[in-house]
C-alpha cells in the first residue's frame, strides 16, 4: 500500500448549525460526514495541499491517522 505525504491537519469550526442543518434535511448523516464530504471535493479538485478536518472524523478507509505529538494534533495519510 501506498501512502501520499503526511499532511497536518486541524479545524476550528465556530458555527456548525449550517452543517447540522444538511444532517437535519437528510443530506448527510451526521456532521462528520457532512465535513469529510467537503474535504472529499477539496481532494478531487486538488485546489490545496493542506486539508482541514476535526480530529477523529476521518474514518473513511483511505485515511489514517497516526498521534503526532510534536504539532499536539493528528498526522493524516491519504493513499494514492
Amino acid at each position: 500500500m501506498t501512502w501520499c505525504k503526511p499532511i497536518n491537519v486541524k479545524i476550528a469550526l465556530r458555527d456548525h448549525s449550517e452543517l447540522q442543518k444538511f444532517v437535519n434535511e437528510g443530506k448527510y448523516l451526521s456532521v462528520s460526514d457532512a465535513v469529510r464530504e467537503a474535504i472529499r471535493l477539496l481532494i478531487f479538485l486538488e485546489k490545496n495541499d493542506l486539508i482541514v478536518l476535526p480530529s477523529g472524523s476521518s474514518r473513511h478507509p483511505s485515511v489514517r491517522e497516526e498521534e503526532n505529538a510534536e504539532e499536539g494534533g493528528k498526522e493524516v495519510r491519504y493513499k494514492c
